[in-house]
């Protein structure tokens, strides 16, 4: 046997069963593949069918070209739920039932995206693992917007941050970004190197559009296929694409544990028709974190959408406004990673 792709090491291994195989398909010549233990063969066919194909189509197109000879997703012992073993996936015989459920969709477009992400760019240090796992669940919900719409899009990242959040509440601190020894101790955290990490990538892309992003994931793609990354050249590819100064940014999502945590009031002025608006960030640390934030005023059942670049622990502002607003919302649409109080 013999695969003429360049792999790294950590990327293959060895299974040996009683298998049955269906080629599903052809992605620009190459076989599409499904193994299943022989006595499942009807479960395990129609589980790994969908949407193999499809998710072929969409990561080549968004992100660069699919790398390997092959695609096999094959039934194992895994542990959890699958093993991005470069060109042939290793899945969980625990979650093949024949049910075509949500969850062994999700993870074979998870599983898919790594061969992106984590395969043809791989992580040069365990410090990095984000740039796979964190890629690999972002880029899952891409795949369910493109495919399933956005609102189930939208429904998964709040799954996410909800996982984050509790995450934050119950366990030590855990950033993205870490020097880690694997022979010590873990070097992904769930929550973290999965879930948060995935909003800081939606993050980046709501700040400086989606054609920038794309682009500065292309060129990543593109630099690195076939070889190693680190977070420097990630960040380096995205600062190409903007004028914004992405430093801090990934900074402060990437090295620190927590969040936003912030309470804000608003106090408005019938005489000079002003309304006065306050935000106070907590937290972990003493440097403030620094975002946009987009927030409504609703007067008379009219909703006015705007935005304040917040970079301060403490930052008062004020906006002209005829009459008394019956709400002031902080990001009310739960597009930041973060806790918004309004005062009581």
């Amino acid at each position: 046997w013999k695969q003429s792709v360049p792999i790294s090491s950590w990327l293959y291994t060895l299974g040996i069963s009683r298998f049955a195989m269906k080629v599903v398909g052809y992605y620009e010549g190459k076989p599409v593949q499904s193994w299943v233990y022989a006595a499942e063969r009807d479960a395990g066919f129609r589980d790994m069918e969908e949407p193999t194909l499809d998710v072929l189509r969409f990561f080549s197109s968004y992100v660069g070209p699919f790398a390997y000879e092959k695609i096999a997703n094959i039934e194992s012992p895994v542990v959890g739920g699958g093993m991005e073993a470069a060109s042939a996936i290793g899945y969980s015989e625990k979650i093949i039932d024949g049910k075509q459920s949500k969850r062994i969709r999700n993870v074979i477009i998870h599983e898919l995206a790594h061969q992106w992400f984590g395969n043809a760019v791989t992580e040069q240090i365990w410090d990095d693992v984000w740039l796979s796992e964190s890629f690999a669940t972002y880029f899952t919900l891409r795949y369910i917007e493109h495919a399933y719409g956005r609102e189930e899009f939208l429904e998964e990242l709040q799954k996410a941050k909800k996982l984050f959040q509790k995450h934050l509440a119950t366990q030590p601190p855990y950033p993205i970004v870490a020097s880690r020894d694997p022979q010590e101790g873990p070097v992904t955290e769930y929550a973290v190197t999965y879930q948060k990490g995935a909003w800081v990538l939606y993050m980046l892309n709501a700040l400086i559009g989606e054609k920038p992003f794309q682009d500065g994931i292309r060129e990543y793609y593109r630099l690195y296929y076939n070889a190693t990354a680190t977070t420097a050249d990630l960040i380096r590819c995205m600062q190409k694409q903007t004028s914004l100064d992405l430093e801090r940014f990934f900074r402060q999502w990437l090295k620190r544990p927590d969040q936003i945590q912030a309470g804000y009031s608003w106090k408005y002025d019938a005489r000079r028709k002003m309304l006065r608006i306050e935000i106070e960030q907590g937290g972990m640390e003493e440097d403030a974190f620094e975002f946009i934030l987009p927030y409504q005023i609703v007067v008379k059942g009219d909703i006015m959408k705007l935005n304040k670049r917040i970079s301060r622990k403490k930052e008062t502002w004020q906006i002209r406004c005829k009459n008394e607003p019956e709400k002031v919302l902080a990001d009310p649409e739960g597009t930041l990673l973060g806790v918004f109080t309004p005062a009581q």
